[in-house]
């Protein structure tokens, strides 16, 4: 995957670039007509128009989606600084590099790789660049008997397509359409994001759901491990059009081919997380147009092992909250 992830990194790179003709965009005119995905039962079609010599079996291959708002959208696409909201002084800054290319997405049974490429705000360069010669002339007016470090607040320029900030921004609801929830060097597709959003309230603990991912994805190992067999018996019926070569089938956990590694308990948590601490602000807004009479107190308190002392008299450890009655 990597290097057919960074040949369709470098023909994007020249279909994009606006001075070329439009005869050369074969790749962006596949994307529109799948809905700007590259799906891996054509990864040998995608191959031998990157001109990519001895590629791998197809089963090593996995769907990408590409994220370029502004090439998808013309008018309305350019994506948005997450800093100063607002996209009038947003231009194309560069693709992301040859290793940063393509962030891996796990799904419920599977996982793809979405890529994108790097934006920068001129506005929040110049104020960045501003603040720097400030703080530098603030230092020479010092002295050097008072030199020291003088902190300038770094504010970030570039920032990539599917920065969250950005995808909120974008107008029409166009940010919905990306299909993943991204952390920093993950991210776990929305639709096991919203399985997960259900399963742990109801008392699955995340560990267990980690177990259950990683059940699913070897399952669709050895469906896969079976479908390749098949397809040698009908290669020696000598009626095949793809030929698969004569290797034993990739192992579940090899990097290099199959590649089948999922999250841990503890991702799934952070993830969790993250995305109540998301909901937390619209939930406050909506908690305070109720009006009530009377606030209940509910207590949770579990058995076992949950008694302490407090000032000297036996209590109970547990958890309580105030709400308005229902």
């Amino acid at each position: 995957m990597k290097t057919y992830l960074a040949a369709v990194r470098a023909q994007l790179m020249v279909e994009t670039y606006k001075s070329l003709p439009a005869s050369r965009g074969w790749l962006l005119r596949m994307l529109e007509a799948d809905d700007w995905w590259l799906r891996a039962s054509r990864a040998h079609e995608i191959c031998a128009n990157l001109v990519i010599k001895n590629p791998a079996e197809k089963f090593y291959y996995r769907d990408v989606f590409i994220w370029l708002p502004d090439v998808r959208w013309p008018r309305e696409g350019m994506p948005a600084c997450p800093n100063c909201k607002c996209n009038s002084k947003v231009q194309l800054h560069a693709h992301a590099d040859v290793r940063d290319f393509g962030r891996r997405v796990t799904a419920e049974h599977t996982h793809y790789y979405v890529a994108s490429r790097r934006y920068k705000c001129t506005k929040c360069e110049a104020q960045a660049a501003a603040s720097k010669a400030a703080a530098l002339a603030m230092k020479a007016a010092r002295g050097r008997a008072a030199a020291g470090r003088v902190s300038v607040e770094m504010v970030s320029q570039t920032f990539t397509g599917y920065n969250s900030v950005s995808l909120d921004l974008l107008p029409h609801g166009w940010g919905e359409l990306f299909p993943a929830f991204l952390t920093k060097r993950a991210g776990l597709d929305k639709g096991l994001v919203y399985l997960m959003e259900l399963l742990l309230p109801a008392g699955i603990r995340a560990n267990k759901l980690a177990k259950i991912i990683r059940a699913l994805h070897t399952v669709r190992h050895a469906d896969d491990f079976i479908r390749r067999e098949e397809d040698i018996k009908f290669e020696r019926t000598g009626l095949a059009k793809d030929f698969l070569k004569d290797v034993p089938f990739s192992t579940f956990g090899d990097t290099t081919l199959y590649n089948g590694s999922t999250p841990s308990g503890k991702y799934f948590q952070d993830v969790f997380v993250m995305r109540a601490a998301l909901l937390r602000p619209h939930m406050d807004m909506e908690v305070l147009p109720r009006t009530a009479l009377a606030v209940g107190t509910l207590c949770c308190v579990p058995r076992g092992r949950c008694s302490a002392a407090w000032f000297g008299a036996q209590s109970l450890l547990g958890l309580t909250w105030r709400c308005p009655p229902r």
